[in-house]
């Protein structure tokens, strides 16, 4: 059983983790550590970026001081924290649903060699109507 020098070792080890480099698979992620560790979670754990493209994937930030990892294109952030604690995505099927829409939109704009606005903002904006479910079971 760990004593509590070990355990407050470990939420320690967690809290100052920083990211070097990541990659990502059609599975997996895998983040790259200073201290030399490498972290592998499955893609399903983040139905954002199990959604989205490779490109849309490759298209990454190390963020907050190596703290994170952030997608613009997909409006997605991961804590080195939660990957380490194995902490899947907590985003609920009504969430998901809107983002989805969103980013058929953002991606037609795209095609059509526009820009779109940042995330929540602009025109193209969804509707909050947009994230909710009329059928549970979608």
């Amino acid at each position: 059983m760990p004593t509590h020098n070990q355990a407050t070792n470990t939420v320690d080890r967690h809290e100052t983790a920083r990211i070097l480099d990541a990659e990502i698979h059609e599975d997996a992620l895998t983040v790259h550590l200073e201290d030399g560790r490498s972290v592998t979670t499955p893609l399903e754990w983040y139905p954002r970026l199990a959604f989205a493209t490779s490109e849309e994937r490759q298209k990454f930030e190390i963020a907050g001081r190596g703290r994170g990892l952030h997608w613009p294109m997909l409006d997605e952030d991961l804590s080195v924290k939660g990957m380490l604690s194995g902490t899947p995505s907590a985003e609920g099927p009504r969430s998901l649903k809107g983002w989805k829409e969103a980013l058929k939109e953002r991606r037609r704009l795209r095609a059509e060699g526009e820009e779109p606005p940042p995330w929540g903002t602009g025109k193209y904006r969804i509707p909050y109507s947009a994230f909710l479910d009329d059928d549970p079971n979608e």
